[in-house]
């Protein structure tokens, strides 16, 4: 009866060792998400803002999807403001 105790209780150390080394290894998400995005004034006319992002892991990587409002000059003769979405992504 102590034999199987002992057994019982050896396999649930083991099996928490292989889980513990498992979690170590997965990658994760980063929390802030918004952290990696690059500034709104590097991003297309410079002109822009952060609207959200996306942050997930895949395949080892993690992307972030940056989402950005853009308010550009009009590339025509009036010189018009333009409302244009742009989305960046970062992986690391």
């Amino acid at each position: 009866m102590t034999t199987r105790i002992g057994k019982l209780i050896g396999t649930m150390v083991l099996v928490a060792v292989v889980v513990a080394v498992a979690q170590m290894s997965t990658p994760a998400a980063r929390a802030s998400g918004a952290g990696d995005c690059p500034p709104g004034n590097s991003v297309f006319c410079g002109n822009c803002s952060l609207s959200y992002a996306l942050v997930w892991p895949q395949g080892g990587v993690v992307i972030t999807e940056c989402h950005y409002d853009c308010w550009c000059s009009g590339g025509g003769g009036g010189g018009e403001p333009m409302y244009i979405e742009q989305t960046v992504n970062v992986y690391d």
